[in-house]
């Protein structure tokens, strides 16, 4: 029986991707927060200092998940310079992560802008009353 590092390294190679399991877990979390929020901010004005924190701690820890996920397409790309039959076994299934991840993104952007619209036009109803 022959050794090959490589099949052995690669016979591993779910720790890593479960690894970018997480940070979609934790992408998904941050979404759901945003929702939270933005229903929140539908039925009354949230206060000023948690608008705050939730928009630079969320977008920052959104931010590196997007950053994770993309060293892991890049290290897909070194696996395929290595080997080609590891490196169709992951790609498929790291590449949907990360378009799932980049969906997940623009859906907490999206609802973001939409709670400061929201927060405004509530702001304006409460002067008017």
């Amino acid at each position: 029986m022959e050794y090959n590092a490589l099949n052995e390294l690669m016979s591993y190679y779910y720790f890593e991707f479960y690894v970018q399991c997480v940070l979609v877990i934790i992408m998904l979390i941050n979404t759901i927060k945003s929702i939270k929020y933005y229903t929140e901010s539908k039925r009354n004005m949230p206060s000023k200092e948690k608008n705050t924190v939730y928009s630079w701690f969320d977008f920052a820890v959104s931010v590196f998940v997007i950053i994770g996920m993309y060293f892991a397409i890049m290290f897909q790309g070194v696996i395929s310079d290595i080997s080609d039959v590891f490196s169709q076994i992951w790609f498929g299934k790291v590449l949907g992560l990360f378009v799932f991840v980049i969906a997940l993104f623009i859906i907490q952007i999206s609802l973001y802008l939409l709670s400061k619209k929201s927060i405004k036009r509530n702001a304006a109803q409460n002067e008017k009353n």
